[in-house]
């Protein structure tokens, strides 16, 4: 990825808009998924109950960006501790816990596709691995899950990951 600000063009998926959509608390994310039919995994909820997880107090916009293991220069599959860590050599921005619900309500991945929302990970509690956030269209419809496997597995090939695109 030798130019990548052309390449952030490509890989877009649109802006999303954080602390907006009148939610203001993680039970005003439930209400607003629940309404738009989307459907929590139980290390979603885990992920969403979490002390981590904050919401903005204040609207802010930000690109981002789907980026594939290849597109990280990993030909084999890789870790998504191992994609997170490429990424920002390239510039490449964790998103923020709440870019996770805000994709699912504003940016869905398309159908018969999901997405690893590339952020700190994030500890549900003890005696768990930490997890990143799970985004995935499938027959059932809009999930929103956390990740299942520990994150230094490597996973299959034509992995795909959500990053804030460079400032």
């Amino acid at each position: 990825m030798k130019h990548p600000d052309a390449w952030v063009s490509k890989r877009a998926i649109g802006h999303i808009v954080l602390g907006g959509n009148g939610i203001k608390t993680v039970d005003d994310f439930y209400k607003k998924m629940n309404a738009k039919g989307i459907r929590m995994g139980m290390w979603g909820d885990a992920l969403l109950r979490s002390s981590s997880f904050a919401v903005f107090s204040q609207e802010t916009k930000m690109l981002l960006v789907m980026i594939s293991d290849h597109d990280l220069e990993f030909h084999s599959g890789c870790s998504p501790l191992e994609a997170i860590a490429r990424a920002q050599e390239y510039g490449f921005q964790l998103c923020p816990f709440e870019t996770g619900p805000q994709t699912a309500l504003q940016l869905p991945p398309s159908s018969g596709s999901s997405v690893v929302v590339a952020t700190n990970p994030i500890s549900i509690g003890v005696g768990h691995d930490p997890h990143l956030m799970l985004i995935e269209n499938n027959k059932e419809g809009i999930w929103f899950k956390g990740t299942f496997f520990p994150l230094n597995l490597r996973i299959p090939p034509v992995s795909r990951f959500l990053f804030v695109a460079p400032a």
